[in-house]
């Protein structure tokens, strides 16, 4: 009997220790920042929390997708910057060589990151609508930009 006692207690003091440790409580901190959408609290806690137990199946599904959720919202705001860059040289009535550079250079930004840009966890529908949006809005300036530079070296 005390034997069964004293195995119950170890059990129940393991749980308790870890349960309650820093990095599970930081882990459970992370959550509900990410259940939030506060995605950047959600990252930097879920960090911490593996800083002090790396094998935190938690923390770090909690850091995976907080930083995918971080990514593509980054992605969407620079693609947002350089969507009104470009728009701001395509209105002009005459485009300088320079403004051409600058418009393949938007361009070639936005492909690099576009191509980058990791679908680890999938993006919510209306993200992947405005990254479908702009990727098809990039492809068509691409082409806006090769036919001018074509036209030109002729």
């Amino acid at each position: 009997m005390t034997k069964l006692f004293v195995l119950i207690a170890v059990v129940v003091l393991a749980i308790f220790s870890v349960y309650f440790s820093d990095s599970y409580t930081l882990g459970r901190e992370a959550q509900e920042a990410f259940d939030r959408k506060d995605y950047k609290l959600a990252n930097t806690l879920a960090t911490k929390a593996l800083k002090e137990d790396p094998y935190n199946r938690a923390a770090f599904k909690i850091q995976s997708q907080s930083r995918q959720r971080l990514n593509i919202g980054n992605f969407l705001t620079k693609s947002k910057q350089n969507y009104d860059n470009a728009n701001a040289i395509l209105k002009k009535q005459k485009i300088t060589m320079q403004e051409l550079l600058e418009l393949q250079w938007i361009y070639d930004d936005f492909e690099r990151d576009y191509s980058t840009l990791g679908f680890l966890n999938s993006p919510t529908k209306y993200e992947k609508e405005q990254i479908e949006s702009y990727a098809k809005w990039f492809k068509e300036l691409e082409i806006q930009v090769t036919n001018t530079n074509n036209n030109l070296q002729k």
